[in-house]
């Protein structure tokens, strides 16, 4: 937990309850009145009723016990008082010097924060990397500052204001990309920003370095990821629609039930990767190598295989509907499923590396 976050939690458990208002004067004067009368009157009443003869004396001396004891009693109640005073007194100085400080650390994160967004926005690229190098400190120090910066780094890889080939904004980029990636990389638990929403969709991610990256349900739609290294990453439920993945790095990659509709993943290296419930419809993966990958029930619609390379790929469940599969590389561990293993076979011939290739297309409709 930040130093803000138990300044803040710390205020909340603060005594709530009102200091109790000061006593008027006039009150004082009345209980004075009313101890002195409660003190008169017990005099006089034992005076009258055991006050004969020798008894005088004692009775007196009972009477000045009993005035002595009610003034006793009294100052004892105003000094209870005076401390509870005291003690309320001091809970609410404490109270009114964590609201001071917590406010005074909310404005030094808004100039922080305001600070750095205004480096982004320099014509200068050694101001806008020391801005993004701020940001990422501000969001170390204060994790509930973190899903908005991660949001403006975001933003600042999406736009397309000024050119990306240009080499020290490409470097600026460069520093906002190993950002992210030094904050979601899975094997590296205590730089972890939880509670991220990676919005990268258009932006231009070309060699992009994103390997072991947590990017669950990040949106990568219309981006261009050529070349980019997600080897080993999780982009479960992450949306790839219209992606440019063109020769992209994603072995062992996670894409369970992964969006990848009409995405270029043209020569893409998806060993070993999981694509179980994918939909890549329309998608353009020839020349991509599928071996071992796990393509359970994953949506091939009218996508184009040809040349790819699924030695040991599981495609049991997968709709290849409309799928070019001619050049398409297969082996004796690759599970087409019982209702294609005939057709497939039909339509291959072995080569001379002992694999099994796709010479004719495969025309019927059909779900493995």
């Amino acid at each position: 937990m930040s130093f803000l976050a138990r300044r803040r939690e710390s205020r909340e458990r603060v005594d709530e309850s009102p200091l109790p208002p000061a006593l008027p004067v006039r009150a004082i004067v009345i209980g004075g009145a009313l101890v002195l009368a409660s003190a008169v009157a017990a005099v006089t009443l034992l005076l009258r009723f055991f006050g004969t003869g020798q008894n005088q004396l004692d009775v007196i001396r009972t009477a000045g016990t009993i005035i002595v004891g009610t003034g006793g009693a009294a100052a004892l109640l105003l000094a209870a008082r005076r401390q509870r005073w005291t003690e309320l007194t001091l809970k609410h100085q404490e109270k009114v010097a964590a609201e001071t400080q917590l406010d005074a650390l909310e404005r030094r994160i808004t100039e922080l924060y305001t600070k750095a967004a205004d480096q982004l926005g320099s014509d200068q690229a050694p101001v806008r990397l020391a801005g993004l190098y701020a940001l990422e400190r501000l969001a170390h120090d204060n994790p509930g500052q973190r899903e908005m910066i991660g949001n403006v780094l975001c933003a600042y890889l999406r736009m397309h204001t000024r050119s990306a080939e240009a080499p020290e904004e490409r470097q600026v980029r460069l520093a906002a990309q190993r950002i992210l990636h030094r904050h979601r990389y899975e094997l590296r638990p205590s730089l972890f920003w939880d509670g991220l929403t990676i919005d990268l969709s258009g932006a231009d991610l070309s060699k992009a370095n994103f390997e072991h990256m947590d990017l669950f349900n990040a949106d990568f739609s219309g981006a261009d990821l050529s070349d980019a290294n997600l080897g080993w990453a999780s982009l479960d439920n992450a949306g790839l629609s219209d992606a440019d993945l063109t020769g992209a790095k994603l072995e062992s990659a996670s894409l369970n039930h992964a969006d990848v509709l009409r995405s270029d993943l043209i020569g893409a290296d998806l060993r070993d990767a999981n694509l179980g419930r994918a939909d890549l419809t329309g998608s353009d993966l020839s020349l991509a190598d599928l071996s071992g990958a796990d393509l359970t029930n994953a949506g091939f619609r009218d996508a184009d295989l040809s040349g790819a390379n699924l030695a040991g790929a599981d495609l049991t469940g997968s709709d290849l509907t409309g799928a070019e599969l001619r050049g398409a590389r297969w082996g004796h561990r690759t599970c087409w499923g019982e209702n294609l293993i005939e057709s497939i076979d039909a339509a291959s011939d072995p080569d001379a590396d002992g694999y099994v290739i796709v010479r004719e297309p495969v025309l019927e409709a059909f779900r493995t």
